[in-house]
């Protein structure tokens, strides 16, 4: 037969451990920078996706390079 010491700490609830202000900054500050990493990352995917959008196009239709200039003599110095 199981003794009841078992009997009872093996079927304890945990009582819930006392909250301080330090954990609730503490857990308020790390909510608040996933909020933050979550947005930098998912603007930093759209961008992303916009530039590889914007070069796949450009790499379809290249513009032509515009025709060099011929370069203009240069004029001796008088003096």
């Amino acid at each position: 037969m199981a003794s009841s010491s078992t009997r009872t700490s093996l079927f304890r609830a945990n009582p819930p451990r006392p909250v301080s202000k330090a954990d609730v900054t503490d857990q308020a500050a790390r909510d608040i920078v996933a909020t933050e990493t979550a947005r930098r990352q998912a603007a930093s995917a759209r961008l992303k996706a916009l530039r590889e959008e914007r070069d796949a196009l450009a790499a379809a239709n290249p513009e032509p390079a515009p025709a060099k200039k011929p370069a203009k003599a240069r004029k001796a110095k008088a003096g």
